[in-house]
């Protein structure tokens, strides 16, 4: 079997694991004992009984692990467990998380809290000229900056997941360059993920969503151990409408205000002065920052969409969270609006007469 090929789990020592079990720590850790095995040269996966040995536990209590146990673990057992299956640091984290800190199964509270969403909002308005947008736990887009809505419009639509339109969305098949090496990165991101929020509904349905597309279901089989946190400083190469071919890097931060989500800011990777496409020459830039990257050179009408998006930012900005006592406060500031607007409109069409007088009696005169 070669490294990286899916276990057939054929020790003696193995048993079926359900469907759920196939996620999370449980399925890991098979696979882990699998390419061990093929790291070691043995041929087999390593058994249950030697890794148990290995880290200084009973067969029948590493069994239970493997079973969806989570017992209580000290530092050294999992230093131990990790050497035993020759982990490398990301599959070390997903097996910290899975174990420690796979609890955490729900979206935080601090999700509807506005003012975190106005503060993470600003963050994701200040990268422009570049795309920004966030996400939630398992990849829901809860917000985006006006950039990132004129180069991928499919972020405005209401419930949107980045996972579910770069894996099946024939869009994403077409802009994304090479999009099996996309998928194969996305699905160790969705493998990473069912260890740190094993019980997720959304996640699973999402993961069940993925498994089920023929193209998605080969990449999850095949490299079974592998697991990623994050795309951080990822290089890759999308085709655009708007721009063509464009070579981008993927920046992933994780804001502490928000636990669980992620801004990720997307720049261009290219370094020659005055590189903006031909077909945008002449057109303004999106901000006044100087930048050679093409998505500065975006078409006027993002300059209304952007002047929009702030004005709605600052009209939610001191709204409770409560929707019937906001739709209250709207309607009130509706109505002085609307009185505001008929009195300049009298003021307004007032001027235009005494205009209009003072010049009939100019020509008269």
């Amino acid at each position: 079997m070669a490294v990286g090929a899916p276990a057939p789990f054929s020790d003696r020592d193995s048993e079926p694991l359900s469907p759920r079990q196939l996620l999370g720590h449980p399925g890991l850790l098979r696979a882990w004992r699998a390419v061990a095995g093929e790291k070691l040269g043995l041929g087999r996966p390593l058994s249950q009984t030697e890794v148990a040995e290995a880290i200084g536990r009973s067969r029948g209590w590493y069994q239970n692990l493997e079973r969806g146990a989570r017992p209580k673990l000290d530092r050294e057992v999992l230093d131990a467990l990790a050497k035993t299956l020759r982990l490398g640091p990301d599959e070390y984290q997903a097996l910290v998380l899975a174990l420690m800190d796979g609890a955490l199964t729900t979206i935080p509270a601090s999700l509807g809290n506005p003012t975190v969403r106005r503060d993470l909002q600003q963050l994701l308005d200040h990268q422009l000229p570049n795309p920004a947008y966030l996400t939630d736990q398992v990849w829901n887009v809860i917000g985006y900056n006006t950039a990132m809505a004129a180069l991928w419009p499919w972020v405005r639509e209401p419930g949107v997941n980045l996972i579910r339109w770069a894996m099946l969305s024939p869009e994403a098949r077409v802009q994304y360059v090479g999009w099996e090496h996309h998928a194969t990165e996305y699905v160790k991101l969705l493998r990473f993920a069912s260890t740190r929020y094993p019980h997720d509904a959304d996640l699973l349905k999402l993961i069940t969503e993925v498994k089920a597309d023929p193209e998605c279901g080969r990449l999850w089989d095949t490299d079974v151990a592998a697991v990623s946190r994050s795309r951080d400083g990822h290089l890759f190469r999308m085709s655009l409408p708007s721009l063509g071919n464009v070579e981008v890097i993927s920046h992933v931060l994780f804001p502490a205000s928000l636990p669980g989500s992620r801004a990720t800011v997307i720049t261009w990777a290219g370094t020659d002065e005055g590189d903006a496409p031909a077909s945008l020459a002449g057109v303004p830039a999106l901000s006044r920052q100087e930048t050679t990257a093409p998505w500065a050179y975006l078409p006027p009408a993002v300059t209304e969409y952007t002047a929009r998006h702030h004005l709605m930012a600052e009209f939610r900005a001191d709204l409770p969270t409560s929707p019937a006592e906001a739709i209250r406060i709207c309607d009130a500031r509706l109505q002085s609006l609307r009185k505001r607007a008929e009195a300049l409109t009298q003021v307004r069409d007032e001027l235009a007469r005494a205009d209009a007088s003072g010049a009939g009696m100019a020509a008269s005169a």
